[in-house]
């Protein structure tokens, strides 16, 4: 069966639906994807390539001009990360639907600033993401100093207040 969910766009969604739902995963909300929505150019190419990413955007260019094009491609617009963001980029592609190049590609004939306002529009609609759950680690005896290294690559180190009976406690 298909979903018939209402898309941004005031279509019907014709994605099949997810097992045990009455929507597909796009439209009931539980397809979180952290990342970053881009805009990439290609003096080669007519248009723009909008997507998203759990990477970088210059990663994904470079990934992509390794193919078959004799000029690579250059990042023209990358969000900071946000929730959903393989929601917010159908939402945008919904948007520019008649600017699309071609049904199975991301590409649109587009200027930079149109493909720019609606990926900031995209996200300004989505649902906010709720707040990282605290992490709690305990540290061990006669341990003074712990490094952590976040996913974003951030490294924080926390000394502690020196050993105590059954270790400390620190929290984010």
């Amino acid at each position: 069966m298909l979903c018939g969910a209402t898309t941004a766009a005031g279509s019907e969604c014709k994605n099949r639906r997810a097992p045990g739902t009455n929507t597909c995963r796009m439209h009931d909300g539980s397809q979180r994807s952290d990342g970053r929505l881009y805009v990439l150019a290609n003096k080669r190419v007519e248009g723009v390539k909008i997507g998203w990413t759990s990477g970088r955007a210059e990663e994904r260019a470079r990934a992509l001009s390794s193919t078959a094009l004799p000029t690579p491609f250059t990042v023209e617009h990358e969000s900071d990360v946000v929730a959903h963001a393989r929601r917010c980029e159908q939402v945008v592609f919904e948007r520019l639907a008649q600017s699309r190049v071609a049904a199975n590609r991301e590409f649109f004939d587009v200027s930079v600033e149109e493909a720019q306002r609606a990926i900031t529009a995209a996200i300004a609609a989505a649902p906010a993401a709720p707040p990282p759950a605290p992490t709690v680690f305990t540290v061990p005896d006669g341990v003074s100093e712990v490094t952590l290294v976040l996913a974003n690559l951030t490294t924080i180190t926390v000394k502690t207040a020196g050993a105590v009976a059954g270790g400390g406690a620190a929290s984010n």
